[in-house]
């Protein structure tokens, strides 16, 4: 059935908005509704009647155990602490980020989404509330009655727009809402949806908040009608928790750790680099997660790493014809081995030059997928001068790509420089949040790079840095004397980098039958 808006030139203007905010969640909604008939949330009351008033969270609020690591989304400054038994995972296209959060026993559905409004659009959480909740409603086949008042719907109770559709499934479950969580406004709605083929009936819940002028955020809960009344206060607490800094405010702040982070690259001189490559000049990493008892034995080994460090010429990352090649600066070199699976083995080798007046880089990383007797290389080629840079990427089926990420504004540090960074850091003696923009092979994107540091609480002489990479990640801790010397990073799926020798490598692995060759 054609769904028809009453206000035509509303509704072209606002398109793309609700398109994106509405889709995703129907999507995923087969594997929430599979799960939950196999695992059933046990039934519990709970009073849906809305209020008029604006409500204030949290004031009565379900106690619920939550994960130690919250969502954090930092382009839009928002962080929400996940129920414990949850999986989130985030993700990032162009400039929208966006998150969701599947419930224990994928028993719900969580989608955070983070539209801008583009262009002369100027709207209120309400409004952008009540659009997605009749775009989510006029996809289960309703057909809206068109009545037109200058161009827009009648005043008109919101709740009674949805007993003038021909042939309406949806139900609104009591009129929006006016929240407030933790001093910001908020509005939501609950949406009863009919049941869809092989699938029963389902409840929509909307939260959206304004962060800015025209940055919004809404929290899209699916989940089966059967289950409603048990994971209602789930939704409401886990939404409870949410914090967010405006837009103006999150701007201040990364500004003020991008200046931070330049004024120490801005004070190092060449003596500092050349320390940071000769301190160590070879180092091997082992990546483990560890086993509960706390043996080497039953740990699960995950790879390893070599890194060297020197002076040298471009020539070291590729043969340059003529005096360029010659070219003196500083020389990376990073090989690692990640086992991936049960038979997977990922093998990576990059190579990657500065000058010292950084201004011009070059690197090339060949990583090669084995599986199955199969090998599947791709090589990466990659350089800047000055603020323009093109990366190329070719390999075995697959068609070949050049991009060319766009350097903006300050604070971009070479990729040398990116793995030199945690020990500039630390023997800087610097406390607090600095920012960096560096390229990133895995997303092919110039990314943010958030550094927080502090002294552990538990011992004076161990540096803590907290990394951020990009605004959709979750950070990771490292533990550095204050000498700058490695001791352990902990990742944020738990798993441990630490330091090792090649000797103790080898011995772990051989005697656990790890592919060594």
């Amino acid at each position: 059935m054609k769904h028809a808006y009453s206000a035509r030139t509303r509704q072209r203007r606002r398109t793309c908005f609700i398109s994106c905010t509405a889709c995703a969640a129907l999507l995923c909604l087969a594997q929430v509704v599979i799960a939950q008939r196999d695992n059933p949330l046990p039934a519990n009351t709970h009073n849906n009647s809305p209020t008029a008033a604006a409500k204030s969270f949290p004031a009565s609020i379900t106690p619920i155990e939550f994960s130690d690591e919250p969502l954090r989304l930092d382009a839009v400054g928002l962080t929400m602490q996940i129920p414990m038994g949850s999986r989130a995972q985030s993700s990032t296209v162009g400039s929208d980020v966006s998150a969701s959060i599947l419930g224990e026993s994928s028993s719900w559905l969580i989608n955070v989404r983070t539209p801008r409004l583009a262009g002369d659009v100027k709207l209120t959480s309400r409004e952008v509330l009540e659009q997605i909740a009749e775009h989510i409603a006029s996809a289960s086949g309703e057909v809206f009655i068109a009545r037109e008042t200058d161009g827009r719907f009648k005043s008109k109770p919101f709740a009674a727009r949805f007993n003038d559709v021909a042939g309406s499934y949806a139900k609104l479950l009591g009129e929006p809402e006016t929240i407030i969580i933790n001093g910001m406004q908020a509005e939501r709605v609950y949406i009863e949806l009919p049941p869809i083929r092989q699938f029963p009936a389902t409840v929509r819940g909307l939260t959206v908040f304004k962060s800015g002028a025209v940055q919004f955020i809404v929290a899209d809960l699916t989940v089966i009608l059967s289950n409603f009344s048990s994971v209602k206060p789930i939704y409401e607490t886990t939404l409870a928790t949410t914090t967010i800094i405006n837009d103006a405010q999150l701007t201040n702040r990364r500004a003020a750790a991008v200046k931070l982070g330049q004024a120490l690259i801005a004070g190092l001189k060449p003596n500092d680099y050349e320390a940071a490559l000769t301190a160590k000049p070879e180092r091997w990493l082992r990546r483990y997660r560890p086993a509960a008892n706390g043996s080497i034995r039953d740990a699960q080994e995950l790879g390893y790493a070599r890194i060297r460090t020197a002076k040298g010429t471009r020539n070291a990352v590729a043969t340059s014809p003529g005096p360029t090649g010659n070219q003196e600066g500083y020389v990376i070199r990073v090989d690692y081995r990640m086992l991936d699976g049960t038979d997977g083995i990922v093998d990576s080798r990059g190579t990657y030059f500065t000058t010292p007046e950084r201004d011009d880089e070059v690197w090339q990383v060949e990583n090669s997928i084995k599986r199955g007797g199969n090998s599947i290389v791709t090589i990466e080629r990659g350089g800047r001068n000055g603020k323009s840079m093109t990366v190329s990427i070719e390999g075995q089926g697959r068609a070949p790509m050049t991009i060319k990420p766009i350097l903006q504004g300050d604070g971009y540090i070479t990729i040398v420089e990116d793995l030199l960074l945690p020990r500039f850091l630390v023997v800087s003696g610097l406390q607090g949040e600095l920012g960096f923009y560096a390229y990133r092979s895995d997303t092919g994107t110039i990314r943010y790079r958030r550094d927080t540091i502090s002294i552990d609480p538990q011992n004076a002489n161990v540096v803590l840095l907290a990394t951020t990479r990009g605004d959709d990640a979750k950070s990771q801790t490292s533990r550095y004397s204050k000498s700058g010397d490695f001791i352990q990073t902990l990742l944020p799926d738990n798993s441990i980098w630490e330091p090792t020798t090649p000797e103790a490598l080898m011995r772990i692995w051989k005697d656990k039958g790890l592919p060594l060759d």
